[in-house]
């Protein structure tokens, strides 16, 4: 049963009378965990809201054009996370000769390198991509201590 907020508001004052919190949430029919969120929200002197919040999803931050942008980025100068990071920001003017139409009026987007990350993640840009045709060569140790290794320096 969802309580309207005078009601709200009256569970407040009864549980700072009575001090127990389980005997007003039972009177009130609702369970102890409603009446302690509540009881959180009226915290907040003279900003306490008994209304419900907003059940809508937010609007996602990285639309398909950034999407675009990022891999845009990640195919043509091989930037990484933290340099994309600030290219959102504000772009060098030698980028913008190089963007498509689409894209060249995205500015001033502020988004983490996980963020970012997880773009590239999702669309199989992200790692260590090979350019010379020569993989990196990974040293794994069969037993104990055996990756150790002596440089001679002279005599």
């Amino acid at each position: 049963m969802r309580l309207p907020p005078q009601v709200r508001a009256w569970l407040v004052k009864r549980v700072r009378v009575v001090k127990n919190i389980s005997v007003v949430s039972r009177a009130f029919g609702v369970s102890r965990q409603t009446a302690t969120k509540w009881m959180k929200r009226a915290n907040h002197r003279g900003h306490e809201s008994f209304r419900d919040k907003p059940r809508k999803h937010a609007t996602p931050k990285i639309i398909p054009e950034i999407e675009d942008f990022i891999r845009f980025l990640r195919v043509v100068f091989n930037w990484g996370t933290a340099r994309m990071q600030q290219g959102l920001i504000s772009l060098p003017s030698f980028v913008y000769g190089e963007l498509p139409e689409g894209l060249r009026n995205i500015k001033g987007i502020r988004l983490s390198r996980v963020a970012i990350n997880n773009v590239l993640r999702k669309h199989n840009r992200n790692g260590y991509l090979c350019r010379t045709g020569r993989e990196w060569k990974f040293f794994r140790a069969k037993r104990p201590d055996e990756l150790w290794q002596l440089d001679y320096k002279g005599q």
